[in-house]
């Protein structure tokens, strides 16, 4: 056997071992107690260079802001050249990497993500790299790339808010599809308040009634030419009432969520049926949707350009 593969061989047997140990490492809040070798972990990475404190015969680290799951990670990382990461440790295994130096380190979290991430975890992923920006990409790369096939899973419900928003490709997913996003908000808004599917409406499509307005040709001067015209329903349409505290709290909960659905792209006939008789949706962007349909965008007039 070569010198180097032996010391390799060596080297791992001294992980978190006192035999030889002359430094001492006090991790996190917990102050949890790591033995270590100072040659190695100085070689290793200059941050242990800079901060170590001798204190008789041993030398001294303080680590208060790392925690002893992540620490157990780098030390494996310094003293084998492998590691073991996951989901859950990935973020603060990247930012530990980062200010200790630890460049491959950084790369294995990256790649970690990359070759990770999955339809089974993907949003899981997302809220567990939402602090870390590079991280984060990766995973909303994939979650934008697989959005048809992602948004309708239950596992959506983990985000939160703004990760829910950043979830949904800025793009839309196009007019056949777009359906597909106002579910997702539906879903998620009537899991984060509360409510259950037998309670609220779409939770299945297509599901009636509603009440829409109509402008009408009328004789009457006093009239103001809109009528109101009743939505029934077919008979496989789902009837579904709700209370007006649940429907205004479930408003409430999906208002900040609306600039993320692309309406305008959506057909008139789907907007009426599956959206505007909801309620949920302020008046001005239906009459927006309803004007996106009515009003051809303008021809430009072309006699003046060079």
């Amino acid at each position: 056997m070569s010198f180097l593969a032996s010391l390799a061989t060596y080297v791992p047997s001294l992980l978190n071992s006192d035999k030889h140990s002359d430094a001492k490492l006090i991790i996190g809040k917990e102050k949890v107690v790591r033995h270590g070798h100072s040659i190695i972990l100085c070689a290793r990475s200059p941050y242990f260079e800079k901060s170590r404190v001798v204190k008789g015969s041993k030398i001294i680290f303080r680590l208060p802001d790392v925690d002893p799951d992540v620490f157990d990670a780098v030390l494996q990382h310094i003293y084998t050249g492998q590691v073991m990461i996951t989901i859950d440790i990935v973020a603060r295994l990247y930012i530990a990497a980062t200010w200790m130096c630890l460049e491959e380190l950084a790369n294995y979290c990256v790649d970690f993500v990359r070759d990770s991430v999955s339809e089974d975890n993907a949003f899981k992923m997302l809220m567990a790299t939402r602090t870390v920006e590079v991280l984060r990409h990766v995973a909303l790369t994939f979650i934008h790339r697989h959005a048809s096939d992602l948004l309708h899973l239950d596992s959506v419900k983990v985000l939160n808010q703004d990760m829910l928003l950043a979830a949904i490709p800025p793009e839309g997913l196009g007019p056949e599809r777009e359906i597909l996003v106002w579910k997702c908000v539906i879903h998620w808004a009537c899991f984060h308040c509360g409510l259950s599917s037998e309670s609220v409406p779409l939770l299945m499509f297509p599901k009636s009634p509603g009440r829409i307005l109509v402008s009408v040709a009328s004789s009457s001067h006093q009239d103001d030419g809109l009528k109101s015209l009743g939505f029934f329903p077919r008979d496989d349409d789902l009837v579904i009432r709700m209370s007006s505290g649940d429907h205004e709290r479930l408003r409430q909960t999906i208002s900040p969520l609306l600039s993320a659905v692309h309406f305008d792209v959506l057909s008139a006939d789907c907007f009426c049926r599956y959206i505007e008789w909801t309620l949920l949706v302020p008046q001005e962007v239906v009459l927006k949707v309803y004007r996106h349909h009515a009003v051809p965008p303008a021809i430009p007039d072309t006699r003046f350009m060079a």
